[in-house]
């Protein structure tokens, strides 16, 4: 497996510039690569090759960066990302509160058993359909088979089954940890 090149700046400091050819290894190297862009004068912009591992978590890593003020480009196919401060000539963010919120990926096992559960109904408080986690997706599509999917009145997705459930074909891509894709066929 291929990784990335390790630097380290032990004096002085980095105005940006051009991370080209990245190898994305993971989701969380990506993220690394992207939190100091708003904090560089020059913001940070990265070329990425090769396999783009779980695109959710780069395009929510990019929407919160957004949230919170950062300005952040990204190309349709995730290959071009770019991140800066806030406006031209500044470095940093503004300060801010923001409420992390339960982990959407765990939840998944909680909301899959009330999609099958006769009697049961799953709300979990603090994770709404409006989320950036790909896996607050799963209540929509469990409600492609038949459960009920009711959304309270603070925004959290509530499922509960349907008698019987329903077959579900349906592409997963942002669902990454709800249903994983295959491993790649390697040849040898």
């Amino acid at each position: 497996m291929d990784t990335p090149e390790t630097r380290s700046i032990r004096h002085g400091s980095i105005s940006g510039g051009v991370v080209d050819g990245a190898a994305v290894a993971s989701r969380q190297f990506t993220a690394a690569l992207l939190m100091p862009g708003p904090c560089l004068p020059e913001g940070i912009p990265i070329r990425l090759r090769g396999e783009i591992t779980s695109p959710p978590y780069i395009v929510m890593t990019l929407k919160l960066l957004a949230q919170l003020g950062a300005r952040t480009r990204m190309s349709e196919d995730l290959r071009v990302l770019r991140v800066g401060a806030p406006t031209a000539g500044t470095t940093g963010l503004p300060a801010f509160d923001y409420t992390v919120e339960p982990d959407a990926s765990g939840a998944t096992y909680f909301w899959a058993a009330a999609a099958i559960v006769p009697g049961s109904r799953v709300s979990i408080d603090g994770l709404t359909a409006a989320s950036l986690q790909g896996d607050a997706r799963l209540p929509a599509l469990l409600a492609r088979t038949g459960p009920t999917l009711v959304v309270d009145a603070h925004g959290y997705p509530q499922v509960a089954p349907p008698d019987p459930p329903r077959p579900l074909a349906a592409a997963t891509p942002a669902t990454p940890h709800a249903h994983p894709p295959p491993p790649p066929h390697r040849s040898s």
